[in-house]
């Protein structure tokens, strides 16, 4: 079946080995390797010996869209970082900016939009963004959209609380206390908050509109490159708190299974 060439072929992506494993349908497996968000990951290590030349030009052309827009990417983190300290406003990067450091190279975890949870007047930052060309696109409660000359997207979070379940707000609506300082005014979540986060921040997408199959990846090599910095005791009982133990258990199950990750935190008795 291809969903498992597909698990075989992100496993060994991760052990950073060659893939040459029989396809039977290349354009189905193009496909569901593009709307798993695995491209960026799997098409690096492809043997172009194993595939049709017309499969190989199909994946070149998504990897080089997916270095191009992660190199943009860069230079504008890069920009907001140093607009955000000369301005004194206090920021984190959350979700794809930090997850997109973990994997063997950052273009291989593609990311839509630049999330920022900030502590500042969303206006000043509207007025600065504007005199970098950076226009306000929409405006909720949950975030401003922006968009640069360049069409890249940023978002900029007041709070990460306001959402679609409200037993998850007294929680969250305390990000700040669980930092530490980066430099200057940047900060970054504390592992052991970030891992609650992302696991909720899936919960969210599961109830709202369905995930990828990276958005599981992204969990287990979260905690593979953390797990020494994660308080468990602090971990289990928070996810028991929000009542979302099973779900994080079926996470890390889900990545065992399909992805051969010896996920450490997974329950040996959880089925």
């Amino acid at each position: 079946m291809i969903e498992t060439t597909l698990f075989k072929a992100t496993s060994l992506a991760l052990k950073q080995q060659q893939i040459d494993l029989k396809i039977e349908d290349e354009a189905s497996f193009f496909k569901m390797m593009l709307n798993g968000g695995l491209s960026g990951l799997i098409i690096p290590y492809l043997d172009p010996q194993a595939y049709s030349s017309k499969f190989i030009h199909k994946c070149n052309g998504v990897l080089y869209s997916f270095i191009d827009k992660d190199q943009k990417q860069k230079v504008l983190i890069a920009q907001i970082k140093t607009l955000f300290q000369k301005e004194h406003i206090d920021h984190i990067f959350l979700k794809g900016t930090k997850l997109k450091t973990l994997y063997p190279e950052s273009y291989m975890r593609g990311m839509g939009d630049i999330d920022i949870l900030v502590r500042s007047d969303l206006d000043v930052i509207k007025n600065l963004f504007k005199k970098m060309g950076i226009e306000l696109e929409s405006r909720t409660l949950q975030h401003d959209q922006y968009i640069t000359p360049e069409g890249l997207l940023i978002e900029i979070h007041p709070s990460i609380h306001r959402d679609f379940n409200p037993k998850y707000q007294a929680y969250f609506k305390t990000a700040w206390n669980h930092t530490k300082l980066v430099e200057g005014y940047e900060y970054t979540l504390l592992p052991t908050f970030e891992v609650i986060y992302l696991v909720y921040h899936l919960a969210k997408h599961v109830e709202s509109s369905g995930i990828g199959l990276r958005s599981l990846l992204d969990i287990a090599i979260y905690i593979e490159k953390n797990v020494d910095s994660i308080d468990q005791k602090a971990l289990n009982e928070t996810l028991e708190s929000l009542q979302m133990t099973k779900f994080f258990q079926t996470i890390l199950y889900l990545n065992h299974t399909y992805f051969e990750i010896e996920v450490p935190l997974l329950d040996p008795s959880f089925t």
